[in-house]
């Protein structure tokens, strides 16, 4: 289930939902990606951008990928996760010069949001 921070929500893939694009038995909805997660994350006056996930089933989406293109050129602070593995435009990303990677494991998850806040603080003002 995908949810926006401005309540919006709906299903990002499930096995009911009948869909050209499919990861194992579970139909991905493209319409839901472009009409709930595209516009939650385009690039307004300078608030935060939470980007949650660039993953797979996303990456169907063109929309989507511009999406994530614009949010990350801009000026707003982007928080997302994004996939492990990655087909090359996951991987075209994660070698952007313009972005931190911390990876989330058992040992460090309690400390991110912290780590989160104090990176966000030291931004310059806008």
């Amino acid at each position: 289930m995908m949810r926006t921070v401005d309540g919006r929500k709906g299903y990002l893939a499930h096995q009911d939902i009948p869909s050209d694009f499919r990861i194992r038995r579970y139909g991905v909805s493209i319409e839901n990606i472009e009409t709930i997660a595209v516009p939650s994350i385009m690039p307004v006056d300078r608030n935060v951008i939470i980007l949650d996930e660039i993953g797979k089933m996303e990456c169907f989406s063109a929309a989507f990928k511009r999406a994530v293109r614009a949010a990350l050129d801009s000026c707003n602070p982007v928080i997302g996760t994004i996939a492990l593995g990655g087909d090359a435009f996951i991987l075209q990303i994660k070698t952007r010069g313009d972005i931190q990677i911390h990876e989330v494991t058992p040992d460090n998850r309690d400390q991110l949001p912290a780590m989160i806040l104090k990176i966000l603080s030291e931004l310059p003002a806008p």
